[in-house]
């Protein structure tokens, strides 16, 4: 019972739409009784030795009979409405809350589950929002009325088919414990799947390159037979439960009739009385017969219910109710104040009292170690993540006091990945800023070095390059030149390149980098580099290590000091040592030297 209360208020304000359904459906029953009456009042004129008019009782039948289907077509449209709005419901909540979690949270579970109760988990919900919920409504007060129309007949009668009623529903719940393992199972190997499915189509290019898609193979034939398994051992209880529910709805009427027939032996009830006694019992458990089979069409629904209850009370980072109202265009100031922040399920925090201090229109070099904090930085000053200690300011605001669109607004972020969605080029910039003009959208694209994409050099072209879909049709630096390209549509007024150009080779990198700093000489940037040759140039470097601020000053201090930084300047440079000497000793170029 809790579960279907839990369901139910998932629907939220969208539960009232299943009143009209209910009430058709109510209709219909009330129909179906008065046929029921009518018909057993036909056969009791029928075997009375005076039978007399017949016109009226059957024109009501005729009427009757005509107006059950017209009221069962009517359901079907309210349902197919109503499910229509509440699915759709159902899904932009998720998709909002999925929104609102952000992509941090978001990748930290798996995108096929995620899509699994998002689709087929909401169209599952349908058999059982809009037939079973209504039809226990309705199988409840039609059973009511029954019973009462049964007692104007007879009393004895009435109470036997009222207790039957009663214990009928009762009989499945014997098998809730073992229907409720057999169905989460089905449900977590059907996910399962569905997620291994979406993770290997992804994943397609790198399978093919080592060669494993044979294993991969191996795997989903392996998750494919756990399903069938499972959705076998579903069907034997829900089967077993479902012949012992059969047998309990015919036992019902065949009670009904023998303790009807006592009663006429006894000469308590009149013969003709039986036809009123059968006909009404039948419509007492007709309703029963279906709502098991809504039960069972719609019991996927009760898990995957569940999985979209889980999703959406998942703890979101809270908002402030009202946003701060802010039209600067200045650069923006940051500050970091003793901040901590630990990502959930891990034991040791990404960052742990880290302190810096960011001035207006400052431009700044993150590096470090793997591992060492960097995109959780950068995640914590975009918004994406809220401290679990200290303060992150922007211009003496706490992104805590900050909803997530004001942070948007100020600050925008520029991944090592940059997602992409499929069409032209010209399409993937306005999905940043609808609103930019055809001169804005030139001057991007040129800024970035985006008219390679086009045969003849020119930006008009290159907007309408066909990209691909997650930009298939581009090499790993082309693509992080659109995203550098779509941040600067927006304006920000602090930027963060959290390895935004490590596709790119040094001197790509080192030239971009600098036209990006020239064109946005007033603007706070950020620059989370690797490669450290590509931001030697800047005036400040700050070096992290174990999610804290170790060093910071320019190039030619920080190597003097002879700390991280200058070990890491070293590491790379012996690197790029080796490298060279590797390809200076093949034999081609070792002929091509001699």
């Amino acid at each position: 019972m809790r579960t279907h209360l839990q369901l139910v208020a998932l629907m939220g304000r969208q539960a009232w739409l299943l009143t009209p359904a209910l009430a058709i459906g109510l209709g219909l029953c009330a129909v179906m009784l008065g046929q029921a009456v009518v018909t057993a009042e036909i056969f009791t004129m029928l075997f009375s030795p005076d039978p007399g008019d017949l016109t009226t009782p059957l024109v009501m039948l005729v009427l009757l009979v005509l107006l059950r289907p017209a009221l069962a077509l009517v359901r079907e449209l309210v349902t197919v409405r109503v499910m229509a709005s509440i699915k759709t419901d159902l899904r932009r909540r998720i998709a909002e809350h999925t929104v609102r979690r952000g992509p941090v949270a978001a990748a930290r579970g798996r995108s096929g589950e995620l899509q699994s109760v998002l689709v087929e988990g909401v169209e599952n919900l349908e058999p059982y929002y809009a037939r079973y919920i209504p039809q226990l409504g309705i199988t409840m007060i039609n059973s009511i009325a029954v019973v009462v129309l049964l007692v104007a007949v007879d009393p004895v009668v009435a109470a036997v088919v009222g207790g039957c009623a009663i214990v009928l529903p009762l009989i499945p719940r014997l098998w809730d414990k073992a229907l409720t393992a057999r169905g989460t199972e089905h449900w977590d190997a059907y996910a399962r799947l569905h997620s291994d499915v979406v993770d290997n189509i992804q994943a397609m290019t790198m399978l093919k390159s080592l060669n494993a898609q044979h294993e991969q193979r191996r795997r989903l034939e392996d998750a494919s037979n756990g399903l069938l398994a499972a959705t076998l051992g579903q069907m034997r209880v829900s089967l077993a439960e479902s012949g012992i529910s059969a047998v309990a709805l015919v036992g019902g009427p065949v009670l009904a009739l023998a303790v009807a027939a006592a009663r006429v032996g006894s000469g308590a009830l009149a013969p003709a009385a039986v036809f009123t006694v059968a006909l009404l019992t039948f419509e007492l458990f007709r309703p029963f017969k279906e709502l098991s089979a809504h039960w069972h069409a719609g019991y996927l629904g009760v898990f995957a219910g569940g999985r979209v209850r889980e999703l959406l009370s998942t703890p979101l980072d809270p908002e402030p109710e009202t946003p701060v109202e802010s039209h600067a265009t200045a650069p923006l100031r940051i500050d970091l104040s003793d901040v901590s922040y630990r990502y959930p399920d891990t034991e040791h925090p990404a960052v742990a009292g880290l302190d810096l201090h960011v001035a207006a229109g400052e431009q700044l070099a993150v590096v470090g170690r793997s591992g060492s904090g960097k995109s959780t930085l950068a995640s914590l000053l975009s918004r994406l993540v809220l401290p679990s200690e200290g303060t992150v300011a922007l211009d003496g605001v706490a992104t805590t006091d900050l909803r997530r669109t004001d942070c948007v607004r100020q600050v925008g972020l520029v991944a090592q990945t940059p997602v992409l969605f499929h069409g032209d080029l010209r399409t993937n910039l306005l999905s940043a800023a609808p609103r930019a003009s055809e001169a804005e959208l030139h001057r991007v694209v040129v800024a970035t070095g985006l008219c390679q994409l086009a045969e003849d050099g020119t930006a008009s072209t290159a907007l309408t390059r066909d990209i691909g879909e997650r930009g298939a049709k581009l090499s790993g630096g082309q693509r992080q030149r659109v995203a550098l390209a779509r941040i600067l549509l927006r304006r920000p007024r602090a930027l963060i390149l959290d390895e935004a150009t490590s596709a790119l080779d040094p001197a790509a990198e080192h030239d971009l980098l600098a036209e990006l700093r020239r064109l946005l000489p007033e603007v706070t940037m950020i620059i989370v580099a690797h490669r450290l040759s590509a931001v030697r140039d800047l005036g400040r470097i700050v070096v992290m290590d174990q999610g804290r601020v170790v060093e910071d000053g320019d190039h030619a201090t920080l190597v003097a000091h002879g700390g991280l930084y200058a070990h890491m300047v070293a590491e790379q440079q012996d690197r790029l040592n080796t490298d060279a000497s590797e390809v200076l000793s093949t034999p081609a170029i070792e002929g091509a030297l001699s």
